[in-house]
């Protein structure tokens, strides 16, 4: 059925099925899946198969039900995130935004202190949870234990104001060359 509203709505002269299947206990094979829902789309469309450069490439994986798409995007990738491992991210730069999101690939779960609302836009669409955001009018009212910042080298001199604090301060980008932080930015 999901298949089927791909392929009314793209109207392609030629398709292709990429079946695969997470879920090893399923009874049929990807192989399978691909003749019978190929098959299907020959009989109701009269479409041609076309295994290389198919004008409509339709995805199914197969997890704890099956999953449909057309299109695939490359991501952060990374690792799932827990709720346990909690870090307080400063965002006052676009380095901070990206130092921010080398942890959330990294797992760990953030409550974002904010000193400008357009570093938090720039986090909308990997806001995959509800992430606390807090506003805050100086960067030493951040709390928590590990806190991470997008400093340089210009600015470490700043983590003396913490001293008196007992918290991990994390500086995952301090000395990236700059094509790294512009790989990730892209994603902002």
């Amino acid at each position: 059925e999901a298949v089927a509203k791909f392929v009314k709505s793209s109207k392609p002269k030629s398709f292709r099925i990429s079946c695969q299947r997470i879920n090893k206990a399923y009874p049929k094979t990807s192989v399978q899946l691909n003749e019978e829902l190929g098959a299907r789309v020959v009989d109701d469309f009269g479409l041609k198969v076309r295994l290389k450069n198919p004008a409509l490439n339709v995805g199914v994986e197969i997890i704890d039900k099956a999953y449909v798409f057309s299109e695939k995007y490359s991501g952060l990738g990374g690792l799932p995130q827990n709720p346990s491992n909690k870090f307080s991210a400063l965002l006052d730069s676009e380095k901070s935004v990206v130092a921010a999101l080398l942890m959330i690939k990294r797992g760990l779960f953030p409550t974002f202190y904010c000193l400008n609302e357009k570093f938090v836009k720039k986090l909308d669409k990997f806001m995959f949870y509800d992430y606390e955001v807090c506003y805050i009018n100086n960067w030493q009212e951040v709390e928590g234990k590990t806190i991470v910042v997008g400093w340089g080298l210009d600015k470490l001199n700043r983590i003396k104001g913490l001293r008196h604090r007992p918290c991990l301060v994390l500086t995952p980008v301090v000395n990236c060359e700059r094509d790294f932080l512009d790989y990730y930015a892209n994603f902002l």
